[in-house]
């Protein structure tokens, strides 16, 4: 979803979703890396008598990525009957959760679905080579493939809460590290789906960590915003991928972002023929205060500091003292002034304190 709270017919409200008003927007992504491969933007097209608008969505998304080799894992909203066997003949695998009404089985098939044990198998041969295989777990679980067969593998997974009571008459040192663990056997194409059906997840949470905020009325600059996000997360992920095993420093994203951005400045500047301003240190102020008399200074700085643990006290935390002495209640306080160790609060009260110093407070080296 694309944040959007302005008046579009496009806009969509999604209840369900973290961003509930928006542009709706189609991904196709890589499983294991989250790299952006294909995009469109919901734009309420026509139904046809044939066939409905997920299908014309994983068709459209697909272009390009005929041929053997390529697998596409979808959610039961996109998964249908006629979609994977389309796509088998495109020989682009597919497998996905698909709802009990796409099937069109028969009573008895669904009684025999719904009335599956536990942790029992049942398969179905669909036409064209389609598998649908059916798991109970702790719900039924229906998976649609036409690349996978009737295969099992072992994996390794937490105890449900029903089987935590089963388990509670062995012993924790007889289980080890195993304990509240156990390995089953499921079918591959269950195992798969867990194993890849992550890729726009992994964007979104990539995306979300420092995406464009900007506000702004025109519509189509969201999507602009959008998009700008997409290509600096690919980058990032190329890059990733390039100098992982490299000995030079490595980019995390933000890191990437500024770099972008001050290649992109420097060559404008280059351009443009304006010359760089050069990044001046800030000194920090030393403090100056006279005594009583008026002839003693102090020349030390005040910095601002966590407390250290100390001998003789559990925590480090203690009153700030600029509170105390205005009376205005008890705050705690984990800062103090290096120099002077007078707790103070790590904002406001540092700064007051700065600039209300008196010499009582502070520690005076005189000269013999």
């Amino acid at each position: 979803m694309i944040p959007f709270s302005g008046r579009h017919s496009l806009v969509q409200f999604m209840p369900l979703k973290p961003i509930r008003y928006g542009f709706k927007a189609f991904l196709l992504c890589e499983a294991c890396s989250g790299y952006v491969l294909n995009w469109k933007l919901y734009t309420k097209d026509i139904k046809t008598e044939d066939f409905g608008a997920t299908y014309r969505t994983v068709m459209s998304v697909s272009e390009g990525f005929e041929g053997e080799g390529n697998t596409i894992f979808m959610d039961r909203y996109y998964t249908g009957v006629q979609t994977v066997a389309d796509l088998k003949n495109k020989k682009i695998g597919a497998c996905g959760t698909i709802k009990m009404n796409r099937l069109h089985l028969d009573q008895n098939s669904k009684k025999t679905i719904e009335s599956l044990e536990d942790r029992k198998i049942l398969y179905f041969q669909g036409p064209q080579g389609l598998l649908l295989t059916c798991w109970k777990d702790s719900k039924i679980v229906t998976v649609l493939s036409n690349y996978h067969g009737t295969e099992l593998v072992e994996v390794t997974r937490k105890l449900r809460k029903k089987d935590i009571k089963k388990n509670e008459a062995n012993s924790i040192e007889e289980l080890g590290n195993n304990y509240h663990k156990e390995t089953i056997s499921i079918p591959k194409s269950i195992a798969d789906y867990n194993q890849f059906m992550r890729g726009v997840d992994l964007f979104d949470q990539k995306s979300s960590y420092y995406s464009i905020q900007l506000r702004s009325k025109r519509w189509y600059m969201k999507i602009l915003f959008h998009m700008i996000d997409i290509s600096l997360v690919n980058a990032h992920i190329i890059y990733s991928h390039f100098r992982i095993n490299s000995n030079k420093k490595f980019f995390d994203q933000i890191e990437f972002r500024k770099a972008v951005v001050r290649e992109l400045v420097s060559n404008l500047r280059t351009k443009l023929g304006v010359p760089f301003t050069e990044k001046k240190e800030k000194e920090q102020p030393i403090m100056k205060r006279k005594s009583e008399g008026g002839k003693l200074f102090s020349e030390d700085k005040c910095e601002l500091h966590l407390i250290p643990q100390m001998e003789g006290r559990r925590s480090t935390v203690r009153d700030c003292q600029i509170h105390k002495d205005q009376g205005s209640g008890r705050q705690q306080t984990s800062y103090w002034c290096k120099n002077c160790e007078t707790p103070v609060c790590p904002v406001i009260c540092y700064d007051r304190h700065r600039k209300t110093l008196s010499l009582k407070q502070i520690k005076l080296t005189f000269d013999s």
